[in-house]
């Protein structure tokens, strides 16, 4: 059964407003008030005066029910409660030399690009991903988003070829996850294949119990380990000349895992590693939430103040109904109301196409048109939907995906100047679109001086792991993937100053 709630009850003060007046009314008259009788007033009072104060009585029935309206009558559905975990997860990935070890099929950096696409894919949608790599030191690659497409994307060219700094360095993974979940508290999830000693375990452990956040590690390696072959075919050595070989150290895992009482998947453990979520929301319990499907009614109490005005000439009657219809439609509720109630539905249900056509709000057209990947009409609603912050934020994202990377840049820069919650998000953003930018330019110079730098196929730069790219002597080598994840990593290092870390132990 629904509840009754009033969004907002403040508005019942102005039914104290008749009464003010009324009392202000009748000191004036007293301070003026003779010894005549008040029946002997009326006997000479007329008619129109009679009818007068009948029509101010009968002027309170639209004033109280305009008052009920602005007050926000709505109806609360809680038996249909949607229950969401309002969670924030960061996922640590290990891109050092020793993920490219095949002891687990195809490669380790391999099986854990799979696991993760698929652990994406039973993710509820209303969770917040991030994504940390880290090898000699830890990158904030992406910030927490909800865009699970985004997160898809970027999985795809994640490997060691891709980090700036070489070597192995998962403490460094911890802090900065712990400084992304800065304030509150979030999931982190470390994808590596190795605890590479046991300080590293003492310390992590220390770390980890003096934070609120979860902690969970997915281990992709063996005992028996396998040489490491990069992209170009070399094996990894050891700084004597030897062939490295990369094994997994279970006895640290197993001691940080007690020590921190951190849950930990493997490759050929039963557990599934989207078990994550339920271990995560089980624990968290005061960070998750009950959202009620809600109706504003307000609007229906419109129609009897209409209904009066026809029973009434005299004017007051209608502009009193008029103004308050038309404040109630000021004071509309945000687009999870009332008429707006329907998209959001399907909008949850990630039914964006429905949600479009059933949404009368342009923010939230738009942003069903964006989850749909149907940017251009996303761009045509967001900028109908006027100035906010969220707005021209979005309105850039929907850009930057057109292509029309210029207005992206533009737009990026006025939300950072207003300081939003979202800021970092924003100068994220800017950073790649600036990185885009510069790509295009220098390929328009490289069409035009006909040059053709060995290892590009393709003017998107974008290839598969199964294409090869050979220089004009004949000698081919695998494609590299993507050079936007490299670039937007080393200029993350060349902005920390750090130039080596932690060397890889054999």
């Amino acid at each position: 059964m629904a509840d009754f709630v009033l969004t907002r009850p403040y508005f019942l003060l102005l039914l104290l407003l008749p009464l003010l007046m009324k009392f202000i009314r009748f000191s004036g008259r007293y301070r003026h008030q003779t010894f005549v009788k008040q029946e002997i007033i009326d006997y000479f009072a007329d008619e129109r005066v009679r009818k007068k104060k009948k029509l101010r009585v009968l002027f309170l029935i639209p004033w109280i029910i305009g008052c009920i309206a602005l007050s926000g009558p709505t109806l609360v559905d809680r038996e249909h409660a949607e229950y969401r975990s309002g969670e924030t997860w960061v996922w640590a990935i290990d891109l050092s030399n020793s993920m490219l070890s095949d002891d687990v099929k195809p490669s380790r950096y391999l099986h854990a690009r799979y696991t993760l696409t698929k652990l994406l894919g039973e993710t509820p949608s209303d969770i917040k991903i991030g994504i940390v790599v880290f090898a000699g030191s830890a990158y904030v690659l992406v910030p927490p988003t909800d865009d699970h497409q985004a997160i898809r994307n970027y999985l795809k060219d994640l490997d060691p070829s891709v980090m700036p700094v070489q070597g192995s360095n998962l403490a460094s993974a911890l802090e900065v996850s712990n400084k992304v979940l800065d304030g509150i508290c979030g999931n982190v999830l470390f994808v590596t294949d190795d605890v590479k000693d046991s300080d590293t375990a003492d310390y992590m452990a220390a770390l980890i119990n003096n934070s609120c956040n979860r902690y969970f590690m997915d281990i992709v390696g063996t005992v028996y380990g396998s040489p490491m072959k990069k992209r170009n075919g070399e094996l990894v050595k050891t700084p004597d000349g030897r062939v490295a070989l990369s094994s997994t150290n279970f006895s640290n895992i197993s001691a940080l895992s007690k020590a921190a009482g951190m849950l930990v998947f493997h490759q050929d453990s039963e557990a599934d590693i989207a078990s994550v979520y339920r271990h995560s929301v089980k624990e968290q319990g005061a960070g998750a939430k009950n959202y009620f499907r809600t109706a504003d009614i307000g609007y229906y109490l419109i129609f009897p103040l209409l209904i009066l005005a026809v029973f009434f000439k005299r004017g007051i009657i209608l502009s009193v109904g008029i103004a308050l219809a038309a404040l109630q439609l000021v004071l509309a509720p945000a687009p999870a109301f009332a008429g707006n109630s329907e998209g959001m539905k399907y909008f949850e249900e990630g039914k964006f196409d429905l949600a479009a056509r059933e949404f009368t709000d342009e923010f939230w057209i738009g942003n069903s048109y964006y989850k749909e990947q149907r940017y251009y009409q996303a761009v045509e609603h967001y900028e109908k939907a006027g100035n906010s912050v969220e707005v021209l934020y979005n309105l850039a994202n929907a850009y930057a995906k057109t292509g029309d990377l210029d207005n992206a840049m533009m737009l990026y820069q006025q939300v950072i100047e207003q300081n939003p919650p979202f800021r970092l998000d924003a100068e994220y953003n800017l950073d790649l679109v600036k990185d885009a930018i510069e790509a295009d330019r220098k390929r328009d110079s490289q069409r035009k001086s006909g040059s053709a730098d060995a290892g590009i196929t393709s003017e998107e730069g974008v290839m598969t792991s199964d294409l090869t790219s050979c220089d004009k002597n004949g000698e081919c080598v695998p494609a590299e993937r993507s050079p936007f994840v490299r670039n937007r990593l080393e200029l993350l290092r060349k902005r920390s100053g750090i130039t080596t870390g932690p060397a890889e132990k054999w």
